[in-house]
């Protein structure tokens, strides 16, 4: 649900497939650093194995750098970096049928946040719904600062964990 959003607010450009010779290198090396520690990925991974899919698209370009959508897709699951410019980042694990572990699903977000190098306020959600889905949205309280942590729930059942900085 919360890729398919992230794809309407993108660019009409047609994701290539990691791995096909005409991915642009943004798209390639962003796999390789999501591949090579993410946290979330590697969550993902104990989760619902292995990635089975790729793709990624630059979405815009500026003084120099490349920004964009890559999702990698897992078996009951797909994960997806957005870059912005300057300095946006949104990362977001969805699960649409539901996590294995609801507990482990929201540690592995607030492990996520801390790696960061976040001190994220779990005590104060903001709550909204979207579309049916409810979003707690916990913040870092650091002036200046914009990131937080949020935990999406559909029907009862965590759906999507994301993460998001601006600074």
């Amino acid at each position: 649900m919360l890729t398919v959003l992230i794809s309407a607010l993108a660019p009409s450009l047609a994701a290539t497939p990691c791995d096909d010779p005409a991915a642009d290198p943004w798209v390639v090396g962003m796999r390789d650093r999501v591949l090579s520690g993410n946290a979330l990925h590697v969550f993902a991974q104990a989760q619902f194995g292995d990635a089975i899919g790729c793709d990624g698209q630059v979405t815009d370009e500026f003084e120099g750098s490349k920004y964009g959508v890559l999702t990698l897709r897992y078996d009951g699951a797909d994960l997806t970096v957005e870059t912005m410019p300057f300095t946006v980042m949104i990362v977001t694990l969805t699960a649409d049928r539901g996590f294995p572990s609801e507990e482990a699903a929201v540690e592995a977000l607030r492990a996520y946040t801390s790696g960061q190098g976040l001190d994220v306020d779990y005590e104060t959600p903001e709550i909204s719904t979207i579309d049916g889905a409810v979003q707690h949205q916990y913040w870092d309280p650091e002036p200046g600062l914009n990131a937080s942590a949020t935990i999406v729930r559909r029907g009862g059942r965590v759906e999507a964990i994301r993460f998001s900085i601006a600074s």
